[in-house]
């Protein structure tokens, strides 16, 4: 009978280790499922900042892009201005030599 006392005494000694690594994986599971659902919530807000970010972005592609016009018509205008000021000129000295 000692044989099958110690035997079950070693079975429950297994058991009972079973158990410890059962409550540990099942903690390990729970601190886990925290750090996922906490990454899960950072995703969210990344992905929220990104589409803000892309759309800031957007907006100042296309303010760049107006003030590039901007500055072309600028140049163009004091261009024209110079071309009409030289014709005024050229017309003012014709005007004298006739």
């Amino acid at each position: 009978m000692s044989d099958c006392v110690l035997k079950i005494k070693q079975l429950e000694d297994s058991v009972e280790g079973v158990l410890n690594r059962l409550d540990q994986y099942e903690m390990n599971l729970v601190s886990l499922e925290e750090t996922n659902e906490r990454l899960l919530q950072e995703n969210t807000n990344l992905r929220r900042d990104l589409e803000k970010i892309q759309q800031e972005n957007q907006s100042l592609k296309f303010a760049e892009f107006y003030q590039g016009d901007r500055d072309e018509v600028s140049a163009i205008k004091t261009r024209f201005n110079h071309i009409i000021t030289k014709l005024d000129q050229c017309i003012e000295e014709f005007s004298e030599v006739s």
